[in-house]
């Protein structure tokens, strides 16, 4: 949308969804020619010796919002494999783990308001890191162009709230100019 503030791109979520992992080990990413379905497999090595192998897999679907006030909607749903997940002692050796098997949910709905200028999003998670931790986190997001002279200008809002925790503030205000073109103003 002209003027508006693009929410999430299939390639931006993948390359999301991949980062999770340590990337410096990553022998393949790939994606489908849909681009509904991610993933990586990779290797690391580990400094007491050996060589942790890893890989993940992640199936989303996203809905663009509609009219007449119909939400956006992102679902997405990772898997992972971590052979050697390493946790350590205090003495600093490594203690028997057996390869840990995560997955993680996130379901957001966005909106966009004002004519595009302002993007209002919600979003629950919850991860299982495989070794019997699983966590929800909430988030509410506000994005807007706050002016409609100067559309480059973007200010965002977060309210992040874990399980277990109070919620987190966040705000950016941030100038995001265009290299080459000539300047569009209304």
């Amino acid at each position: 949308m002209t003027g508006g503030l693009e929410f999430r791109s299939s390639d931006s979520c993948c390359r999301h969804l991949q980062n999770g992992v340590v990337d410096r080990g990553v022998r393949r990413r790939w994606t489908t020619a849909r681009r509904r379905l991610c993933g990586s497999i990779g290797s690391f090595p580990l400094a007491e010796g050996g060589v942790d192998h890893y890989h993940t897999i992640a199936a989303y679907v996203q809905r663009d919002p509609g009219p007449k006030y119909v939400p956006g909607i992102f679902v997405t749903h990772q898997w992972g494999y971590d052979g050697n997940p390493g946790s350590m002692n205090p003495v600093g050796a490594t203690m028997g783990v057996s390869p840990a098997r995560s997955r993680a949910l996130t379901l957001e709905i966005y909106e966009p308001f004002f004519s595009g200028r302002a993007m209002l999003g919600l979003r629950n998670e919850m991860t299982d890191d495989g070794l019997g931790t699983i966590t929800h986190t909430g988030n509410v997001d506000l994005a807007l162009t706050p002016f409609a002279r100067y559309e480059y200008v973007h200010v965002y809002l977060e309210s992040a709230m874990a399980q277990n925790a109070g919620p987190r503030w966040r705000s950016m205000v941030w100038w995001a100019l265009p290299i080459g073109g000539p300047p569009t103003t209304p």
